[in-house]
């Protein structure tokens, strides 16, 4: 089943995050573009904690204020060995370079994440060849799409060069 968790993001005020996510398959948790989500590293820990417990295959954050130390939490959910992660969805959380660096790194040992969708978020040149740098040791990413993500012809190039030899069969690029 899909849990669609839609926060209404005009509290300011800090919220206590835990999730219960028993029977969930996919969860998408959306704020609004104007005024994201301020989900932050809290958050994050808190929802990796809870998908490293859950049969979560999907995830999909939209307009959640993550930040680079938000990513990281995720990237380790991601690398994890419990986690039954298969597609992640991050559009416009508020991550760069670093954050793409870490989800780089879990990509390295991820035994199970087929799809990786990036948009709206500047990783640039430098995140994209920290993804390129990882697709070589992954053997089961199949999708790769980056969207609005500030990668210039450079780092298009190293994204080509690390496709050769991987598992990737679907690169989108905008």
């Amino acid at each position: 089943s899909t849990h669609v968790v839609d926060v209404s993001a005009q509290s300011t005020g800090w919220f206590t995050w835990s999730f219960n996510l028993k029977g969930c398959k996919s969860l998408r948790i959306h704020g609004q573009e104007e005024k994201k989500i301020r989900f932050g590293l809290k958050g994050a820990e808190a929802l990796s904690a809870a998908l490293l417990t859950s049969q979560v295959t999907t995830l999909t954050l939209q307009s959640v204020d993550l930040g680079d130390d938000g990513v990281a939490a995720l990237a380790n959910a991601v690398s994890s060995k419990d986690s039954l992660l298969r597609s992640l969805f991050l559009w416009d959380t508020n991550f760069g370079s670093s954050g793409a660096r870490h989800l780089g790194h879990a990509l390295k040992s991820s035994s199970r994440l087929e799809t990786l969708r990036l948009s709206g978020d500047h990783i640039g040149d430098d995140g994209a060849g920290a993804l390129a740098g990882a697709l070589a040791n992954n053997r089961v990413l199949q999708h790769l799409l980056l969207w609005d993500v500030g990668i210039s012809a450079d780092g298009a190039t190293a994204l080509a060069t690390g496709l050769i030899g991987s598992t990737v069969s679907e690169l989108w690029l905008s």
